[in-house]
């Protein structure tokens, strides 16, 4: 009912000024007014018993309040009782106590004096045994230093002679293994050699299949693409019969007819479905076909990719087996070196024993005498110890005395004050509690006169409603009775249009013949010329750049000069390499150490390619689409020409789709503008009404102008692309061939000169590249000694002169760390060079999304000489929501200034931390900001303040402390100051804490100010400021 008079009210908007003078049996906007004026009526009374429902429910709380209040007030006043006579019983036993605790300090006292005269005899024995040890104790450690150092030496010279050992043995295993390296890398070598003459046999035979089935390809796709054409002017011919024949049924036209275009349509499917099958099955042959050229491709490239490993692995061969050769002279001669160093090192070290005995024998002599002083100097100090621990003892116990009368001062002065203020809150509590019962009895006698007016509220609701639903019924009549001559009138105007198809097929014929010719044929040219360029341009470069090339390999002055220069170029690279390359890395190993010390051609089938090529026939006998092998072919030569075929190639498919596009009938045909409507005759109408013949009218000019648009793109569509592509293919060949000629003539002699230059820079390239080789492996080993020798030198001299900073240690500057926490991450950074830092160490810190960073880099200017120096700039926050178990991580990349070889240098380290608890909290206070002193029924009322604290992150097992204090106006409110515990809370638990207070009449108009303070493990957390302003 509801939804039905929501579409009328919509109907109603829609209808113009002149429609409100409708006959009575349709004219429904009286009603509708009517209906709205009684739902207002029933709303109102609703509201009036909403209000009434409200009052009884606040009185009748009111009445449970107070109840409440005075069972409460009676626990009080039994409560103040207790505490008053706990307080009298208490006081005199504590006086009692404090008089005995001052007796006790004065013994401890006379104690205490005693022990500190014989301290200071004990003192003074002690510092005469000190000056007698002193002197031998002096002279006992330079001799043990003396020792040491002797000590030292022969473990140096043990440590030669053991090394010089270790390395004969090892040079002589070394040696040997050099040996068994070099017989085995020459068999490898001729293994491989064999194999890579089997690889080239079977890559020839690839290639022979490769071409054959190319060859089957392109003959299979010229075949498939007339089969597409057929097909796609099939699948066009039975769309447009099958637009036919439902056209044909939605009109209403003969049965002969309609038979007829079923006849064309499930011929035209037929033939269409032979096609596509013929189709799919040249497809399945064509996929085949390519899936075998693809397979023999692939084991062609794999065969060229073990070739050209082969090569290199052959050519790593035999420099290794070279290298190998010197490494043996070399090992010989380190050999003899080593036998002679590990005798001298055995020789210094037996007169090194000798020496050590002897100063041995002196120091036992000297040790005896300090022994026997030092355990007298110990027996003193042990007397000494026992006196001031007993001395400290005594001064505790005083303290402790001290402290304890105070504290129990302090309670005995707490509870006689405590006593007059729990009396006169007894006699407070009795006054309320008779104020509350009288309350009690004016709010039931409210709730009874609510309750009559609530009975006669809800008997005129009922009334209202009756009268709804009467006038509803007489609306919904009226508007329904015109919503039916509404759909009549527009009927009348469809029943009136004729002539519309005929007229719509006779535009469609006319537009599909002249757009066609203009079209078909501008498409024709274009495609066909663009198509000639790019022909012509594939085949002058895969023919032209073969022939220059094979000159340019001949060219006799290029293979000489590559012989020369090579070969001086091979002994100069080899010694720059060992000074720029292989110093530099033999410095930074070297460094390294230090920094751990504490501070104090052309292809063989390319060429074989361009043979092939020059041996196949011309192909500018005929102009023929370029075939799958000729395009391969154009694009691994790499000419000038590559930006032309590409640029060409990106054009003939473009066109190529604007073609495809324009033989589309939806992409050319243009909606008619003007529509030649007939007359019609809407008279007839409802009793003539205005708002009816206009629907008529309206709905006779739509049909009509949807019938003829329909009837004309039909027809476009069944005559339009058969004619396009006649236009197109007229004019499509010429522009090939007038494009082919002077293109092909230009491009020719572009890819001929292209392909001379190369050749001659190949065949340079690879006699200069084999010359090189060879020269500079026969001069490397030298090279590399020397390079070693001079880094070694270079990197002592370079820390003399020169800040050497690196990482020492990192931390954090707090132990413990939780959400929400400021913390500092702190990097000591070591100097082993006596030069102060002048430059600068740049820290670059990253970390995960736990930890939230002022910024990511810092840079360190001041590390002095020879120290270690601690960077405490690094500072973050942990995110506010982080909970305890979390790890915080931190990566720190330093960049710190190079060496001489090294602009600068890297160093890095990672840090992590588990977070502790998180205390983070949401905290609600609800509370009455502006209260009333009294009540309806002239009593003090109590109010509650309900404070909620819910930890937002995680569990929290210890808790939270609270604690309500009053801030200003403390003689306004009644209120004790108190401090109350949560226990533990779980995660996103809402736990309450409830406090009550009173204010006296004298409060009224005043600004009370409260706070709420809440801490965990006595760290404050929250602190929330509550206003009340009490009135009344």
């Amino acid at each position: 009912m509801k939804l039905q008079t929501l579409a009328v009210l919509a109907t109603l908007l829609s209808i113009p000024v002149m429609a409100q003078t409708l006959p009575d049996e349709i004219n429904h906007q009286p009603y509708l007014e009517n209906l709205r004026s009684i739902q207002g009526q029933i709303s109102q009374q609703r509201n009036v018993i909403s209000n009434l429902n409200s009052d009884i429910a606040e009185a009748r709380r009111y009445i449970q309040e107070s109840r409440a209040f005075i069972a409460q007030k009676h626990k009080e006043i039994q409560n103040h009782e207790s505490e008053i006579a706990e307080h009298r019983s208490v006081i005199p036993q504590l006086q009692r106590d404090i008089q005995n605790k001052r007796s006790q300090i004065s013994q401890h006292e006379a104690e205490r004096q005693r022990l500190e005269n014989n301290l200071q005899n004990l003192r003074a024995q002690e510092q005469q045994v000190r000056s007698q040890l002193r002197p031998l104790e002096a002279s006992l450690n330079v001799k043990k230093d003396q020792i040491r150092r002797m000590e030292q030496e022969l473990s140096q010279f043990q440590r030669e002679e053991s090394s010089a050992a270790q390395k004969v043995a090892e040079l002589t295993r070394r040696g040997q293994q050099l040996d068994s390296e070099v017989t085995q890398e020459r068999a490898q070598q001729e293994s491989m050699k064999q194999e890579l003459r089997q690889i080239e046999a079977k890559i020839a035979q690839i290639q022979a299949s490769i071409q054959t089935q190319e060859s089957s390809l392109a003959t299979q796709q010229n075949a498939i693409r007339t089969e597409e054409g057929k097909l796609s002017a099939l699948n066009d011919r039975v769309r447009e019969y099958q637009d036919e024949v439902n056209r044909l049924r939605a009109s209403g036209a003969p049965a002969d007819q309609i038979q007829m275009a079923e006849r064309k349509l499930n011929a035209a499917t037929s033939k269409r479905d032979e096609v596509s099958q013929s189709l799919n099955s040249m497809r399945n042959e064509i996929a085949a076909t390519q899936s075998r050229i693809n397979q023999l491709k692939s084991q062609i490239e794999s065969e060229r990719r073990n070739q050209g490993t082969l090569t290199a692995r052959i050519s790593q061969s035999e420099q290794r087996e070279r290298e190998l050769v010197a490494r043996r002279q070399s090992t010989n001669q380190e050999l003899s070196a080593a036998n002679a160093e590990a005798i001298s090192a055995q020789r210094r070290g037996q007169a090194k024993v000798e020496q050590i005995r002897q100063a041995q024998v002196d120091l036992r002599s000297d040790e005896s005498t300090v022994l026997r002083l030092q355990q007298n100097l110990n027996a003193l100090n042990t007397s000494i110890d026992q006196n001031r621990a007993a001395e400290s003892s005594a001064r505790d116990a005083i303290n402790q005395l001290n402290h304890q009368i105070t504290n129990l001062s302090s309670d005995e002065r707490q509870r006689t004050h405590a006593i007059p203020q729990l009396e006169a809150a007894v006699r407070a509590a009795r006054s309320d509690i008779s104020k509350s019962e009288q309350a009690i009895r004016t709010a039931q006698a409210e709730e009874s006169q609510f309750l009559r007016d609530l009975s006669n509220a809800e008997s005129r609701l009922s009334q209202l409603r009756s009268n709804e639903s009467s006038t509803e019924d007489q609306y919904e009549t009226r508007l329904s009775l015109y919503n039916r001559y509404f759909n009549e009138s527009n009927e009348l105007g469809q029943s009136q249009v004729v002539n519309a198809d005929k007229l719509g097929q006779q535009a469609g014929l006319l537009m599909s013949k002249v757009k066609s010719e203009s079209v078909g044929s501008a498409i024709g040219k274009e495609l066909g010329s663009s198509e000639g360029k790019y022909w012509a341009t594939v085949r002058a470069e895969i023919q032209g750049y073969p022939k220059g090339y094979k000159l340019g390999l001949i060219s006799q002055d290029d293979i000489q000069r590559g012989i020369r220069e090579g070969q001086a170029k091979g002994y100069e690279a080899s010694h720059a390499h060992a000074q720029s390359q292989l110093k530099p890395k033999f410095f930074d190993g070297f460094y390294l150490e230090e920094l751990k010390k504490p501070v104090v051609a052309v292809s063989n089938k390319m060429l074989k390619t361009f043979n092939e090529l020059l041996s196949r026939e011309s192909v500018t006998a005929g102009i023929d689409p370029v075939t799958a092998p000729e395009l391969q072919t154009s694009q691994e030569i790499l000419s000038s020409l590559d930006a032309v075929v590409s640029a060409s190639s990106k054009e003939v498919s473009k066109l190529n789709g604007k073609y495809q596009s324009l033989s589309s009938p939806a992409t050319v045909f243009e909606t008619p503008t003007t529509i030649p409507y007939g007359t019609v005759q809407c008279g007839k109408v409802y009793k003539g009404i205005q708002i009816f013949k206009d629907a008529c009218a309206s709905s006779y000019k739509e049909h009509f102008r949807n019938i003829f648009v329909d009837m004309a793109d039909s027809t476009f569509a069944d005559n339009y692309p058969a004619l396009f592509h006649a236009e197109a293919k007229k004019t499509r060949p010429d522009a090939q061939t007038n494009a082919f000629n002077p293109q092909f003539q230009s491009a020719f002699k572009t890819a001929e000169n292209d392909g001379l230059l190369q050749g001659k820079e190949d065949i340079y390239n690879s006699t200069y590249n084999e010359n090189y080789k060879n020269s500079y492996a026969s001069e490397l080993p030298a090279a590399t000694e020397k390079a070693k020798l001079d880094a070694k030198g270079e990197v002592k001299t370079w820390i003399q002169q020169n800040a050497t900073v690196t990482i020492e240690s990192n931390s954090f500057s707090r132990q413990t760390i939780r959400g929400g926490d400021e913390v500092k991450l702190l990097v000591d950074l070591k100097n082993l060079s006596p030069q102060d830092l002048k430059s600068s160490v740049l820290l670059k810190v990253s970390t995960n999304p736990n930890v939230q960073l002022t910024r990511t880099e810092y840079a360190v200017t001041k590390v002095p000489g020879s120290k270690i120096s601690r960077f405490e700039e690094i500072t973050f926050k942990v995110p506010a929501n982080a909970r305890s178990g979390e790890k915080i991580s931190f990566k720190v990349d330093a960049v710190m200034p190079g060496h001489k070889y090294q602009n600068q240098r890297s160093e890095s380290f990672k840090i992590e931390k588990t977070l502790a608890a998180n205390p983070k909290i949401e905290v609600k206070a609800d509370y009455d900001s502006r209260p009333d002193i009294r009540s309806i029924v002239l009593r003090t009322k109590i109010h509650k303040l309900v404070y909620t604290i819910t930890p937002v992150i995680e569990d929290i097992a210890d808790g939270y402390e609270v604690l309500m204090e009053v801030e200003t106006e403390k003689n306004y409110i009644n209120l004790q100051a108190s401090t109350k515990l949560t226990g533990p809370v779980k995660a996103n638990e809402a736990k309450k804490i409830e406090y009550s207070y009173t204010f006296p009449k004298q409060a009224k108009n005043r600004k009370i100010m409260l706070k709420l303070t809440v801490k965990y493990l006595g760290e404050v957390i929250q602190v929330t400021p509550i206003e009340l302003h009490p009135s009344n």
